[in-house]
């Protein structure tokens, strides 16, 4: 089994023959068909998933970057590129381009998007395109009026975002990707996650608990400043960003937290093993259970390969 990581075992609690065809199945450089075609629906997302997806995508290449080069951030240069993302990235999602021969996501640059919709011949209304548009514009305007929060990543020594960070717990090979990690050098690091709901949940605590368990356990990378690597999980700022309500929140955890965490992930990952771990030592697609909710169904980019297989 890959290692075990929190967005796998959220989705393994929602629906296991999911978290199966993404997680086990799905396989970019398989020339084995059902492999193949698994990774290119693990692409499929609904117009509500993609919108989030674009506005990390210009915090990765245009928010941060300006931050680092020392540069002032306006809005209207993070809406134009914005845009013309948006456009660039509709325009590849509704022609359903990831269905061409010999399609390489890795090839297409910043264009690609597939969507769950056009992919099962559903049309995708006008109104939710422009809805997309606007919380994509809300979630950036939102983001550069916080400027306590800009005025302490400026202040940052080393800015890195996206880091995947690899680290075994209690025999538990496990990973996480912090969407950005601030070190400082008088501080303890920071480590950030952005949100675009307009809904909390209980779960992001737990999120970022996790992630602070993977900088403080992880073997550090060669461009961590060498003084950050001696914090504990306790001292490491976590901050959830909810980008269209414009709240920041403040995660201050105790021992006992991580202590909570590191129980998630044994009983999550037992729960995975044990289900995919058949008397053979394999399982088959149709022996493993599927979720009772009918929403998540219909939102699931696997259905072709689940429903036709009873």
């Amino acid at each position: 089994m890959s290692a075990w990581s929190f967005s796998g075992s959220r989705l393994f609690r929602k629906c296991p023959r999911q978290w199966y065809l993404k997680t086990i199945i799905a396989e970019p450089r398989s020339k084995d068909p059902i492999r193949r075609e698994a990774y290119l629906l693990s692409k499929l997302q609904t117009i509500y998933s993609w919108r989030g997806s674009l506005v990390d995508w210009v915090i990765l290449m245009r928010y941060i970057p300006t931050i680092k080069r020392g540069q002032r951030v306006v809005l209207g240069d993070l809406l134009k590129y914005a845009r013309e993302i948006f456009n660039r990235q509709l325009e590849f999602g509704l022609a359903n381009r990831l269905r061409e021969p010999g399609m390489k996501v890795t090839e297409t640059g910043d264009a690609f998007a597939a969507f769950l919709d056009v992919e099962y011949g559903d049309d995708i209304a006008k109104s939710d395109i422009e809805a997309a548009w606007e919380d994509v514009k809300i979630a950036l305007t939102n983001l550069v009026s916080m400027k306590d929060l800009q005025a302490k990543l400026e202040s940052a020594i080393q800015l890195i975002p996206q880091r995947s960070l690899t680290f075994t717990l209690d025999g538990i090979k496990a990973t996480g990707q912090p969407d950005l990690m601030a070190f400082f050098a008088d501080q303890p690091p920071l480590i950030v996650d952005w949100k675009v709901h307009t809904y909390a949940s209980s779960d992001y605590r737990l999120q970022l608990a996790l992630y602070a368990l993977a900088l403080t356990n992880c073997r550090p990378h060669s461009d961590f400043p060498k003084e950050q690597i001696s914090y504990q999980e306790t001292e490491i700022q976590l901050l959830e960003v909810q980008l269209l309500t414009n709240e920041l929140r403040k995660y201050h955890l105790a021992s006992e937290d991580f202590d909570t965490v590191s129980d998630y992930m044994a009983r999550s990952a037992l729960n995975m093993e044990m289900t995919i771990q058949g008397e053979d030592g394999d399982i088959a697609i149709d022996d493993l259970p599927v979720t009772l909710n009918d929403e998540e169904c219909q939102r699931c980019p696997f259905r072709s390969m689940c429903w036709f297989r009873g």
